[in-house]
C-alpha cells in the first residue's frame, strides 16, 4: 500500500513540476501573455466540460459538439472583456451573452430538453469563463491600484500557493492517517484528518510567506484569507466531483498523468482565486 501511494504521489508531483514553470512564466510576464494562457486553459476546460456533457446525450436533443459551438465564442468574448475592461465590461457582457443564449434557443424551435440545455450553457459560461476571468482580474489588480506589476505576480502565487498547499496537505494526511470519512456522498474518500491537514498546510504557508509576498496583511488577516481560500477550494473540488459523479466519470479527462484533466487540476482554483480577488478588492483596497 505504501508503494502504491508513493507511485501515485510521485506521478502527481512530476506532472505538477512540469506544469509549474509554464504557470510561473506566464504569471510573471502578465498582461496579454497571462491572458493567453488563461484563455488556452479555459478552452481545455470547455473541451473537458463538453466531453462530460456528451455522456448525457441520451437525454439532450443536442450533443457535446453543439455545446462546444454554442460556448466557444461567448467564452472568448467574456474572457477578452475581463482583460480589456475588467469587471465593469465583463459583467454587462455576461448578461448580454446569457440573453443571447436564450434567444438562440428560442429561434431554434427545438422544445425537447430546453430546460437542461439552457442551464448547461449558463453553467458552462459561469464555470469556464466567468470564474477563470477572475484570474485575469487578480493579475491586473496591482496596476489598477498604482502598485508595481510584480506585486500582482506575488499575489497570484500567494493565492494559488495557499490552495495548492491545502490540496497537497489534504492528500498526504488523508492518505497516511485518514480514518474518519467526512460522509460526503459526492466524494466518499475525503476524511476529517485530510481536511484538517489541508487547512493546516494552507495556514502555515500563508503565515510563512505573508511578509515576503503580502507585507500589507497582518498575521490575523493572512490566516483569515488562508481559511477562506481553503474552504473555497474545498467546495470547488466538491463541485467538480459533483459534475463528474453525475455522469459516472472518475476524471474529467486523461490529459495530465496522476491528475486526470485540466478540470481535475484546477477545480480548487476556479472557486478560490475569485474569492481572493474580492477579498483584496473589498478588504485591502476598499479605501
Amino acid at each position: 500500500m505504501a508503494d502504491s501511494f508513493a507511485r501515485k504521489f510521485g506521478v502527481r508531483f512530476l506532472s505538477a513540476l512540469l506544469l509549474l514553470p509554464a504557470f510561473l512564466l506566464s504569471a510573471w510576464l502578465g498582461a496579454w501573455v497571462f491572458f493567453a494562457v488563461v484563455l488556452l486553459v479555459s478552452l481545455f476546460l470547455l473541451r473537458e466540460f463538453s466531453g462530460l456533457a456528451a455522456r448525457r446525450e441520451a437525454s439532450l436533443s443536442s450533443g457535446s459538439g453543439a455545446l462546444w459551438r454554442d460556448l466557444l465564442l461567448p467564452q472568448i468574448l467574456l474572457l477578452g472583456a475581463f482583460q480589456l475592461g475588467g469587471i465593469l465590461l465583463a459583467a454587462p457582457l455576461f448578461g448580454i451573452l446569457v440573453l443571447a443564449l436564450f434567444v438562440r434557443r428560442i429561434l431554434s424551435a427545438d422544445i425537447q430538453g430546453a430546460w437542461e440545455e439552457i442551464g448547461l450553457r449558463i453553467l458552462g459560461l459561469v464555470y469556464l469563463a466567468w470564474l477563470p476571468g477572475h484570474w485575469v482580474l487578480l493579475r491586473n489588480l496591482a496596476g489598477e491600484n498604482a502598485l508595481p506589476d510584480s506585486a500582482a505576480f506575488h499575489w497570484l502565487l500567494y493565492g494559488a500557493g495557499i490552495v495548492w498547499m491545502g490540496d497537497t496537505g489534504a492528500y498526504l494526511i488523508g492518505s497516511w492517517i485518514g480514518r474518519h470519512p467526512l460522509g460526503l456522498g459526492i466524494s466518499p474518500n475525503k476524511t476529517r484528518e485530510g481536511l484538517a491537514g489541508g487547512l493546516l498546510f494552507s495556514l502555515v504557508f500563508a503565515a510563512a510567506l505573508r511578509a515576503l509576498w503580502l507585507p500589507f496583511l497582518g498575521l490575523a488577516e493572512a490566516l483569515l484569507v488562508a481559511s477562506l481560500l481553503f474552504v473555497a477550494g474545498f467546495f470547488g473540488d466538491l463541485f467538480e466531483s459533483l459534475l463528474k459523479r453525475a455522469v459516472a466519470s472518475k476524471d474529467s479527462a486523461d490529459l495530465i498523468p496522476g491528475h486526470g484533466g485540466m478540470m481535475d487540476r484546477l477545480d480548487s482554483l476556479l472557486f478560490s482565486l475569485p474569492v481572493f480577488y474580492w477579498f483584496l478588492l473589498l478588504w485591502v483596497f476598499r479605501g
